[in-house]
């Protein structure tokens, strides 16, 4: 607890510390699915337009 506060308010302050934590987490988490998406969406349509010039027997060994 801190000095000079009572019980209720240093849990009314770890509360809405935790809320804003948990908001921001779920902010940060719906951005990173969204960039994600977007990534993985370009990615597939560029895909088929690839083509490898040459050989590529064990390349992969």
């Amino acid at each position: 607890m801190l000095p000079g506060k009572t019980m209720q308010e240093t849990s009314e302050r770890e509360r809405r510390f935790r809320n804003r934590m948990l908001t921001f987490l779920v902010v940060l988490l719906f951005a990173y699915l969204s960039f994600k998406a977007w990534h993985i969406s370009l990615a597939l349509e560029v895909w088929p337009a690839q083509h490898l010039d040459g050989d590529t027997t064990g390349a992969a060994k």
